[in-house]
């Protein structure tokens, strides 16, 4: 499958976007401060559901054998979900990876690198959209939908 979206912001993409928008909104300048990457993909459909199961599977050890800590991971019949978050040694997050899969339904990519800021990284998702698609697709996913991907309360869980 292709994605139906693409996002792929460098270090270079990303200072232009936090000049362009520092003085019109400070606020989500503020949130891109330390992050040097982001990657995102979606795509609305998956071919071959099996082989992403397989592949989220096989992701998942690669970044266990690194060090990277799984914080989140939810399976249904064919749905996951998989968080892993990269610590370095004075415990501040350096890396995010968020896996989604919802069958034939659809699937998420999200790669985050660069030092991370909970607080600012809900705002970055936000800005981007991810909070409402992730729930829209992760709806059948039990224990993988509700009020954590929304917007309004994951600023609140995030104070």
């Amino acid at each position: 499958s292709q994605p139906t979206v693409q996002i792929d912001l460098n270090e270079a993409m990303l200072n232009f976007v936090k000049i362009a928008t520092s003085e019109a909104d400070p606020t989500a300048a503020d949130a891109l401060a330390g992050i040097e990457n982001v990657r995102l993909r979606v795509y609305e459909e998956v071919d071959d559901v099996d082989e992403y199961l397989g592949f989220i599977d096989d992701t998942s050890g690669a970044l266990e054998r690194e060090g990277w800590q799984r914080v989140v991971y939810v399976e249904d019949d064919d749905s996951k979900v998989r968080i892993y978050m990269r610590f370095n040694d004075d415990s501040v997050a350096s890396g995010l990876t968020v896996m989604v899969a919802d069958g034939d339904r659809g699937a998420v990519l999200v790669n985050v690198a660069g030092t991370i800021d909970p607080q600012k990284l809900g705002q970055v998702m936000r800005s981007v959209g991810a909070g409402e698609f992730m729930n829209r697709i992760s709806g059948g996913i039990p224990g993988a939908a509700g009020t954590a991907l929304d917007a309004e309360s994951t600023d609140q869980q995030l104070r």
